[in-house]
């Protein structure tokens, strides 16, 4: 779906893939040399290195290996975790932590009209009074110091491209989503990595892929109402209440 149907610019979107296959390769080859290392006949020991293909035990031995095997596992493959058990990890993952469904709960309005089509957008940059139209359905997402620089950026463009005033057919303000960073959403939904966290602030990568490159970082803060957006930085240098300088690297 098109958030900017009117638009006659092409511009560079992040596209979205299917499940790394090398990832599920790597699992499947790190559960058969435990197997091997237990005992078990495998038919191909290239996978598991020279070392671990040699290896073989008593009975006793077998089931005390089999067992710490069961017990490390599922600490393995968890994320670390900061405060406010907020994952922080070097890799992208679906939304679990609170900040990340938060972020991922927006995305998904985004993506589906009529409101994430219209009147989102409208609410957002403040069109013809669509912040104060249009509060009750998003207004308790987002900071009001976000809403004012999306806002200012809006006007700052409608002035510089049509002298002020919005003009039928013509792309007069942002090209972009100022939530998603992008003229589309991703087909696939998102994926998450959470830089740092706080009792009350969290950073937060979004992606189209699980391999990334992120496509939009967010700020977001704790209030009494939940966790809302406070600012947004994209990759190609907009800001939206985000100090400069702070540029994450894309990978």
């Amino acid at each position: 779906m098109n958030l900017f149907p009117r638009t006659g610019i092409n511009h560079k979107r992040v596209m979205s893939s299917l499940f790394n296959p090398i990832q599920a390769a790597a699992n499947t080859a790190t559960s058969l040399c435990t197997m091997e290392a237990v005992g078990f006949r495998i038919i191909s020991k290239g996978i598991c290195g020279v070392a671990m293909g040699t290896v073989r035990t008593s009975q006793p031995i077998k089931s005390i290996v089999v067992l710490l095997s069961l017990l490390v596992a599922p600490f393995a493959s968890s994320p670390s975790l900061g405060e406010d058990a907020t994952s922080v990890t070097s890799t992208f993952h679906r939304p679990h932590s609170s900040p990340e469904r938060a972020v991922n709960a927006l995305l998904k309005v985004e993506a589906t009209p009529p409101l994430g089509d219209s009147r989102l957008h409208q609410f957002l940059i403040d069109y013809k009074g669509g912040r104060r139209l249009h509060h009750k359905l998003f207004g308790r997402h987002f900071t009001s110091a976000y809403l004012d620089a999306v806002a200012a950026f809006e006007r700052e463009l409608v002035v510089q491209n049509c002298g002020g005033e919005y003009v039928e057919g013509d792309m007069c303000g942002l090209e972009s989503s100022p939530i998603n960073c992008a003229q589309d959403v991703a087909p696939h939904g998102y994926w998450y990595r959470t830089e740092h966290s706080t009792g009350d602030t969290a950073i937060i990568l979004a992606a189209w892929k699980r391999s990334g490159p992120w496509t939009a970082r967010y700020r977001m803060k704790k209030e009494s109402r939940g966790w809302v957006v406070d600012g947004v930085e994209c990759p190609l240098g907009d800001r939206y209440n985000w100090p400069d300088g702070t540029a994450a690297p894309n990978r």
